[in-house]
């Protein structure tokens, strides 16, 4: 019963989105994708908004990727739900609790 239940929440959850801004290959573009990444969520989709082809591409069919950027020259996460995104963050504590709903 537990697990229908546990796979019931699953399949009735708004999936949430996670866009990474930032430059392909760089430390803190790594930090911020590993803190996606740290705890577990099904429902949760990662996007990299690289401001190259891979942000052009994906802004055709997920528009609100469009304006996904680097704040102060930092990688920066935005958590994004219903295709809505909070504020942007420029640190991996910050990307964390807001993954967390904090």
């Amino acid at each position: 019963l537990v697990q229908m239940l546990s796979v019931r929440r699953e399949l009735t959850a708004k999936p949430r989105q996670v866009v990474i801004a930032g430059r392909r290959g760089a430390g803190d573009t790594e930090a911020m994708t590993a803190a996606v990444f740290s705890d577990y969520d099904p429902g949760r989709m990662l996007l990299l908004a690289d401001g190259a082809e891979n942000q052009k591409f994906l802004g055709k069919f997920l528009p609100f990727i469009r304006t996904a950027v680097m704040q102060d020259d930092k990688a920066t996460g935005y958590v994004c739900k219903d295709f809505t995104c909070q504020l942007p963050v420029t640190t991996v504590k910050e990307l964390r609790a807001d993954l967390a709903g904090k």
